[in-house]
């Protein structure tokens, strides 16, 4: 955790500081990135996206009501994408970050890296971590993507992964994977709170 992140107040739904508002915004830009990246049902919905965009391309219909009627397809796909990877909860920003996705591939916009690099100011002093391979001497440090990731392969994946089996092919601990997946959801619980 970051200086100035309690875990207690994300837990409640309580943004109070920076880092943590940072890391929120992170996560939100991730679970679309790691949902095209892996999920099928979600990269034939980029193809449909896509078709559906060229054709109205092709058309030369540039005029308010083909831009709206556009959007508004988009809307009905992306929400009913939603409810398919059975994420309702998300509903209120989830479609827009797949449209936002959607037009960073079309764009072949390059992959970003939000996790909290080595040496970082966000490194936080804490309890020595064991010495397993990457641990970092007394510091522990964040990989949000990790958690996205974890997050969708034992929560959204169809059918999904067993956190035990999850554990054993990465080579961790199984509750290292139930810890991501906790704080990937608390995070994406925030996304909608306000800010205090």
């Amino acid at each position: 955790m970051a200086k100035g992140v309690s875990q207690t107040d994300l837990a409640h739904r309580r943004v109070g500081s920076e880092p943590a508002a940072l890391r929120i915004g992170d996560a939100m830009r991730l679970l679309p990135m790691v949902l095209l990246r892996h999920d099928s049902r979600v990269q034939r919905a980029y193809d449909d996206w896509l078709a559906r965009a060229v054709r109205y391309e092709d058309a030369g219909d540039f005029t308010d009501a083909a831009v709206l009627r556009c959007l508004f397809e988009d809307s009905v796909q992306l929400n009913a994408l939603v409810r398919e990877l059975k994420l309702q909860r998300y509903q209120s920003w989830l479609p827009k970050m797949l449209r936002w996705e959607f037009q960073r591939a079309l764009e072949g916009a390059p992959r970003v890296d939000v996790t909290v690099p080595e040496g970082h100011g966000w490194a936080t002093r804490g309890k020595r971590p064991k010495q397993r391979p990457g641990a970092m001497g007394g510091f522990r440090l964040e990989n949000l993507e990790q958690h996205i990731e974890r997050f969708y392969l034992c929560v959204v994946k169809d059918p999904p992964v067993k956190k035990k089996r999850l554990a054993i092919d990465q080579g961790c601990l199984r509750s290292d994977v139930q810890y991501s997946i906790r704080r990937a959801q608390i995070l994406l619980d925030c996304i909608d709170a306000p800010l205090t």
